[in-house]
């Protein structure tokens, strides 16, 4: 049992911590750069597979293998060979599958719904990754259509077809009558030389066959010239199709941004369908063409007969190789076009709030898969005997929990920090199990469980200024701001005591609330950031005194600023609340200042902090 508990502690547990944090600060990282403040974009297979994926293996090979060589392989290496190598395969399994899971759970869930009453108000507004659509009309008639061909599988025995349809999206469709008259109206003008009948005739768009209601939406001043052609000709040149005649329209206008010529006004978006097919790769040239011709005619029919705005909501193509090929179907059919920034939109068919489906659970499910199968591994080898007599001291028995214990439990000196963090995350944890969210809360839940909201407070509802700080509108939300709270707490409340560093975070807190209802006539305020910047600024306030050395001074003073300054910048972006930030900084510096008189000549500074503040000061950041 004791062997069995030993590598529990020293093998499976550090495994397990590495492993999850690896999961979990990676995931956390992807969110903020690429989801939240949407820093830059890169293609999704490399965002979203081989860069999480090469960093988690790298740093899997540094920290993992010291853990599993803390155990005995002698005896297996002289009759299979090293077992090391084979768990590290679990290990990346583990991790990766769980990452990969995670990546796509928290970009898909975190994802913005935005509705839209007409497609053309998509650009008046920043880009979110799902739409839903008040009105709209699809001109499948004006569809662009691209085939793309790949092979695939471990010896490319595989074919893949697919085609790409891009459909535009208009705000309405222009009634038939209406789009008649406007054509009847322009070709009224026409020299019909050849005596054609102008309302069945084929209509021909700079060589592209097109609609009357796609022509009604030329601008007039774009259409260079009009002309007949007889029902001869147009027979040998467009068959069954050209049996009336055909008027053909050159329409030669302006440009776009990169010199480009357009015929037709560009869509403010596209409506992104796809068909895909794979045959056997060893079939001929001629096979694989007839095989091709039919999909392309199964394909054709079927998207004639479905109804496509009959989906749920759209969601955004993201940067990828299918987007390519949706925009090279606007240009290949139609080269006038500009497809470079074209918004490509999927629609989807399931209801909005099953778009996470089970995701949530095989992040942990996949992971426990592979942490099991390591589990059980580690049974079947002992420690490493230098290793054994190590743990046997009782000085070694319980140090990996020091950390954990020195950050989480209270004790003399440090005793608000831990209690305060606990119970931020225990009232969390009870809004989850009341059904109410995990990665992020309603407005109306949060209302209801005692957020700040001005109109509410001005009714006598003064307790919100209380109760919202211990009120967080998501998970991320909650980590940022504990993560925030134990950084400064770790370095402030040993300093100035526990009682006074309760005061000083209930009076910023209150400060930022109140801040937050005066800037903000009508928003929903949670959260502890409040607090947390007022006690940055009761660190600031103590830094700039005779607390601390000339040297100490410049190096924690440059760090704080700095820390403060990029939160602050980062509220400009929006969906973060500065006021309350704000709020609660002057709150806490004032309350520095009034705090310094009682604390100088009777100062507690851990030895851990002593430490910190004696280190050289090239190693400030």
């Amino acid at each position: 049992m004791n062997r069995f508990l030993a590598k529990l502690r020293h093998v499976f547990l550090p495994f397990l911590f590495i492993s999850v944090t690896i999961v979990f600060t990676y995931t956390l990282l992807h969110w903020l750069v690429y989801i939240k403040f949407e820093l830059f974009e890169l293609d999704d297979l490399w965002q979203n597979f081989i860069i999480p994926g090469a960093v988690a293996v790298i740093v899997a090979y540094v920290f993992v293998p010291p853990i599993i060589k803390k155990l005995d392989f002698t005896a297996r290496k002289k009759k299979s060979g090293d077992p090391v190598n084979g768990m590290m395969i679990i290990v990346i399994f583990a991790i990766l599958a769980s990452l990969y899971i995670a990546l796509n759970y928290f970009e898909t869930a975190t994802g913005k719904l935005t509705t839209l009453e007409h497609i053309s108000a998509i650009n008046k507004q920043p880009l979110t990754k799902y739409y839903k659509l008040n009105e709209l009309y699809l001109d499948k008639q004006a569809v662009r259509v691209h085939s793309a061909f790949k092979t695939s599988g471990k010896y490319d025995q595989h074919f893949d077809m697919t085609i790409y349809c891009s459909v535009p999206i208009q705000n309405a469709k222009i009634a038939d009558t209406v789009a008649d008259r406007s054509v009847d109206r322009l070709l009224s003008s026409l020299n019909n030389k050849d005596n054609l009948n102008l309302k069945k005739a084929l209509l021909i768009v700079n060589g592209r066959e097109a609609s009357k209601e796609e022509i009604s939406r030329i601008p007039r001043d774009r259409i260079a010239s009009m002309e007949t052609i007889d029902i001869q000709r147009s027979t040998l040149m467009y068959g069954e199709n050209g049996k009336y005649g055909v008027i053909h329209f050159e329409v030669i206008t302006g440009s776009d941004n990169q010199g480009r010529s357009l015929i037709i006004e560009q869509p403010d978006a596209w409506l992104a369908v796809s068909y895909k097919k794979t045959i056997s790769n060893d079939l001929s040239p001629q096979e694989k063409e007839k095989a091709y011709n039919e999909f392309a005619e199964a394909t054709q029919t079927e998207f004639e007969t479905a109804d496509h705005s009959m989906f749920t909501y759209l969601e955004k193509v993201p940067k990828s190789d299918d987007l390519d090929n949706y925009r090279t179907a606007i240009t290949q059919t139609d080269t006038t076009l500009s497809a470079d920034d074209a918004i490509l939109l999927k629609p989807v068919y399931e209801p909005f709030e099953d778009r996470v489906g089970s995701s949530f659970g095989w992040i942990f499910g996949s992971f426990a898969i592979g942490a099991f199968i390591f589990f059980i591994i580690i049974q079947f080898f002992p420690l490493r005997k230098n290793h054994q007599r190590k743990l046997n001291s009782k000085k070694f028995r319980w140090l990996w929990l020091n950390d954990v214990k020195t950050i989480l439990w209270p004790r003399q000196g440090y005793a608000v920090t831990p209690i305060l963090i606990l119970l931020n995350v225990s009232i969390f944890f009870v809004m989850v199990i009341a059904g109410l969210g995990f990665i992020s809360f309603s407005s109306t839940d949060l209302l209801n469980w005692g957020a700040d909201y001005r109109p509410a407070v001005m009714e006598g509802d003064y307790w919100r200024l209380f109760t919202a700080m211990f009120l967080h509108g998501g998970v991320m939300h909650l980590f940022l701001n504990m993560y925030g709270l134990m950084f400064i707490g770790i370095m402030l409340e040993p300093v100035i005591g526990s009682k006074r560093f309760a005061s000083a975070y209930l009076i910023s807190s209150l400060a930022g609330s109140a801040a937050s209802l005066w800037w903000h006539p009508a928003t929903v305020g949670v959260g502890a950031s409040g607090a947390i910047f007022g006690m940055y600024g009761v660190y600031l306030a103590l830094l700039t005194t005779n607390m601390y050395t000339s040297a100490q001074r410049k190096t924690l003073l440059t760090n704080m600023v700095v820390f403060i300054g990029i939160n602050l910048l980062i509220g400009i972006r929006g969906s973060v609340d500065n006021a309350a930030h704000i709020g609660g900084l002057v709150a806490g510096i004032i309350a520095g200042y009034v705090t310094y008189p009682f604390i100088k000549d009777n100062i507690y500074i851990s030895k851990k902090e002593k430490e910190l503040l004696h280190e050289p000061e090239e190693n400030a950041v």
